[in-house]
Order: C-alpha cells, then structure tokens, then sequence
C-alpha cells in the first residue's frame, strides 16, 4: 500500500519515493498536445501546484518520472525538452504595482541567473521578451514553455483595497499580452488561479488564453474522480472501513461501496463535467416555435431541455487527509477560507447567506468583475459553490439561451459554509438554531403567539447589528438568515414587498406560514408605555397588511393550508408575534 502525498510535494518527490499518485497524464497529454496557450480555473488545495509542476518535468525532459504513467504507456508522446519559465504568483509582492513589477522582474532574473544568461535591466516587460528570446536562442532555437501558479493572488490579496487591485490587475494583463506578443518563441502556455480576474476576460480582451476550466475533456483534471478513488485507493478504503466499522462511524456490515457513498456525499459532487448543448434536436424544434409556444413548452417540459452535469470530482485534500485520519471531519474548510472571500462575505453576511442559485448565465463564473464582484461567481470560484445544472430557456427574441443553476457541492461545504455565515451575524446563538427551530415550528402549529414572540425575541438578541441596521430591511434579511439557518424552505418573494407578506416560511405536509413584518426604531424620548404603543402599532399594521392584501388568495386556491403571522420589532430587540385569521 502506497503512502499519502499528505503535505505540498512535488511531482518529482512523489514519483521518487513512490507515494500515491493518481495518474493525470492523460488529461496532460490531451492539454499539452491541444491549445497553445490555455488558463484553468479550480479552487484552492485541488492539485492545481501539483498539476503544473507534473508538466514542468514533462517539458524539461524528465521521461524516468513518467514511466508507467499513461503518456508513456498510452501515447506516442517522446518527451522533447523545452526551456521552461515558472512563476508562482503567491509569492509576489502586491501592496503596490510597482512592488508586484520588481517581484516579477526578480523571478525572472533568478531564471536568467540560473540558466547562465546575461539579461539588460529594465522594466518587467523587457525583462521578461529578453528571456524568453535569450532562453530560445541557448537552446538552439527551441521553443520556451511558459507555466504561471497562482495567477490571481495578487488581485484576490487586495480584494479589500479596490484602486490596489486594479492597479495590480493591469500589471498582470499587461505581463500576459507581453506574452502573447512573443508567440513565435513560445511552445506552451499554462496558466492557473482561482480566477481569471487577472488574465482579462474570457473573450480574448487582454490575451488568446484558452479557458479550459468548463471544458468536459477536462473535468476531472484536478481532484479526484470516483473511478480513481476505486483505482489507487483500494487498500486506503479496505483499511479505513476496517477502522471505522470498529469505532461505531459505520454499520458493522458496511463495506467499500457503503464507505464511497459516505466519501461522495461528504466531499464529492463537483462538477466542471460540461459546457452547454442547445442545439440539440429538441431545443432545435423549440426554436421553430412562436415565442408563445416556446416559453409554454419550455416551462412545461423542463426535463426535455434540462441537462444534468454528470462529471462528478471530490476534494483531493479532504480526501487525503479523510485516509491519514480515518475520520470524516471538515479538513478542506477548517484548513481556512481565502482572505479575499473571508472580507466580502463579512462585509455582507446575510447576502451570502440568501443566496440566488437558479437563472444565472454562464458570464457568472466565465467573467469576474472586481467591482461589484457577485457572490456567486466568488463562491464558484472559491469551491463553496457547483453548477448543479443548465436548462435552455428562452432569451426573449425566440432563441434559447442557457441558464445554469448552482448548489453547495457536499456536505462538509453546504454545514460549514452556513455556520461561517452565521457566525458573522449570530454572536451567542448560531449554534442553537437548531433547537429554536423546532420551538418555532410548534408555535407556527399550535398558532402560539408568545412561544413565536419569545423565540424570534431570543434570536435577535443574540444578532449584530451594524451602524447603519436601523431600518425594516435590515431586520427582514436577520429573520430570514435566522430561518435559513434553521434549514427552514422559504419561498422567493417579490422584490416590492411593500404591502403585501415578507416571506413565507414552507412547513412540513406543505403548510405555508405567511409573515409580514414591521419595525419600528427607538423613540428620542422612551418609557415602558412609549415603547409598548409603537410595538403595538407595528403589529397592527402587520395585521392590517396581511388582511388588506391578497397575500394567501393563490395558496387558498391551491388547496394549501396557509398559516398568516404579523410579526412587530422595536428597536432590535423586543418582539411581538400575532397570528391573523383572514
């Protein structure tokens, strides 16, 4: 039984002292010997280091590291060597652009140093043309191989500090169109990130970089697929379910097939299997169709233009670290969110919480903008999220278009993902949700106003509340993150919900608990009768909405028991619950 690659190793360390290594030679081979310059997108901790630094020593001639391998074995690949420039874009300094140029002008020179080359000073541009241009020349013409880790780390170090990251954002465009300009002396061009924010965008504004992240022949490129998880990690699986089982973990007949179930379902279910395929011959026949017919067809026969990504990847780091422990536990979360991620959603929590994952179009993770940077294509590109599927709809001038739904990929993903945001609202309290959650499902049932008053009250209580949280809207999302997090179903209500419910809440057996909400904000005077009268009066016109608006008329017609709540705040703290009969 081979030993776990378990800390950062180099494919060269790997292969010498025979560890495990899931052959990706195959997927090299097809990448190495198809576009000439090409960028992947994977997040954090998925092999993406370990990937480039495979395709170093397969570029500098190192055949002896991949005998057994697929490419040496499958293909009619031999292995020709090519001067290679590697950089790692983490270790750069990025406070400034101007330090960013130095600290890849210094990579470059320490290249030029060790290959014995003479190169003028300059800027980084030149610096950069002169290498690549002395590099050929040394070795007799050969074209040079250009492989940059981490392309995006100094625009996502400063995601907090906007002018800084478009300052350092030009710099890296720039190095890249550099690049493309020396096409003629380049064989290869491999660049990877989490991101493309600092390649340019994917229609060829800045560079000719081939993004292969979606590309289905790719798919399992990094991480590891279920087929591999069978084919190099049998006496792993044989070892740790003999552990388990002793511990109680697993049922004591579980075998290898009940273990990969648990595996997939604790760090598997990412998907970068596929690109869209409308014209299909039914989308074909949908588009001869009036607009009329279409949106009817579309909308009544999802599962004729539904495509489910089938490309299923698990996490190789909680995966090698599930195999040294023996224990499912969160490995890949606990080992640290990225800071860039950490700052946009503690600056909106509740944002990131309520999150929006049906109907987005694929320039959601194909496009990152850094103002305004959208939840989720940082939450894609960060790991926390996965497309789940894509459904042709259509676009409005009878055409179909794709849209792509997303989800949380597993379980250690969608548990802490939710506790991470929690905990940036929730100071005392994130971890009792679970059993206000059931108070409040009694008191919805039973239509106990005191039990809802109480609970809704003890969760407020233990919320932050920002400078600016003074208003209705802030208290509505709080109530909604609450809810949320108690893995209550709620269903998406109208942006303008002046009037009418706020939210409604999705119960067992489908009963439907409608809720307006009123706040209202401290008095400059306040006394105990000052502070009951606006909290009475914020429930009234809670009441008053749910009686005078249609909130329910379309759950009555369905035949569905609707349950209607007027739920009043005063002053962030003190809550009065009401049920309404209408």
């Amino acid at each position: 039984m081979k030993k776990l690659p378990l800390k950062r190793k180099t494919f060269s360390e790997i292969i010498e002292s025979k560890k495990l290594y899931v052959d990706k030679t195959e997927y090299i081979h097809r990448l190495v010997t198809g576009d000439k310059s090409c960028f992947l997108s994977r997040p954090r901790r998925f092999g993406k280091s370990l990937l480039l630094d495979a395709i170093k020593e397969l570029f500098v001639g190192r055949r002896d590291l991949f005998k057994g391998l697929y490419i040496e074995t499958s293909t009619d690949y031999d292995f020709p060597m090519h001067p290679v420039i590697e950089l790692d874009m983490s270790y750069a300094e990025t406070a400034t652009p101007d330090l960013l140029k130095r600290s890849i002008k210094r990579d470059l020179v320490k290249i030029a140093d060790r290959e014995w080359l003479k190169i003028p000073d300059g800027y980084y541009d030149g610096v950069l043309i002169s290498l690549v241009k002395k590099l050929s020349d040394k070795y007799g013409g050969t074209k040079v191989v250009v492989l940059v880790d981490e392309c995006d780390a100094p625009v996502a170090a400063n995601i907090g500090r906007l002018s800084a990251a478009e300052a350092n954002q030009e710099v890296l465009q720039g190095f890249y169109t550099t690049l493309k300009k020396l096409d003629e002396y380049l064989r290869f061009v491999f660049v990877v990130g989490a991101t493309r924010c600092a390649v340019g965008s994917s229609d060829g504004e800045y560079n000719d970089l081939v993004d292969i992240s979606l590309k289905p022949e790719y798919s399992g490129i990094c991480g590891f697929t279920s087929l591999e998880l069978d084919q190099y990690f049998g006496d792993h699986m044989q070892k740790t379910l003999e552990a388990l089982v002793e511990k109680g973990d697993l049922p004591p007949h579980s075998d290898q097939d009940d273990l990969k179930k648990e595996l997939v379902r604790w760090y598997g279910g990412y998907n970068w299997g596929s690109e869209p395929q409308a014209m299909n011959h039914q989308a074909m026949n949908l588009q001869e169709m009036n607009h009329q017919e279409m949106n009817h067809q579309v909308l009544n026969h999802h599962e004729m233009n539904h495509q489910v990504i089938n490309a299923q990847v698990m996490n190789p780091f909680s995966i090698l670290n599930f195999f040294n422990k023996k224990e499912f536990s969160d490995y890949w979360f606990q080992s640290g969110p990225p800071a860039n991620l950490t700052e946009l959603i503690q600056a909106d929590p509740l944002d990131y919480l309520d999150l929006q994952l049906d109907g987005h179009n694929l320039s959601s993770v194909t496009r990152v903008e850094l103002h305004g940077l959208g939840s989720i294509s940082a939450l894609f590109h960060g790991g926390y999220l996965t497309i789940d599927e894509i459904t042709m709809v259509p676009d409005g001038n009878e055409k179909l278009a794709e849209k792509y739904s997303f989800k949380f990929p597993n379980h250690e993903v969608g548990k802490n993902y939710k506790r991470y945001c929690l905990d940036s609202v929730f100071t005392t309290i994130a971890h009792e949700l679970q059993i206000y959650s059931k108070t409040l499902v009694s008191a919805f049932l039973a239509k106990d106003p005191k039990a809802a008053s109480l609970t809704f009250q003890d969760i407020l209580s233990g919320a932050t509340f920002p400078q600016d949280a003074a208003d209705d809207g802030y208290h509505y999302n709080l109530i909604r993150a609450a809810l949320l997090g108690m893995n209550f179903e709620l269903m998406k209500e109208p942006l303008d919900r002046q009037g009418g419910s706020d939210l409604t809440i999705i119960l067992p057996d489908d009963v439907r608990v409608v809720v307006k909400m009123e706040y209202r904000p401290k008095l400059a005077s306040e006394n105990q009768d000052s502070m009951q009268k606006e909290l009475a009066k914020g429930l009234e016109d809670a009441k008053t909405a749910l009686k005078t608006q249609d909130c329910v008329g379309a759950l009555k017609q369905s035949g569905k028991k609707a349950i209607m709540m007027g739920l009043a705040i005063y002053d962030r703290k003190d809550v009065s619950a009401e049920f309404v009969e209408v």
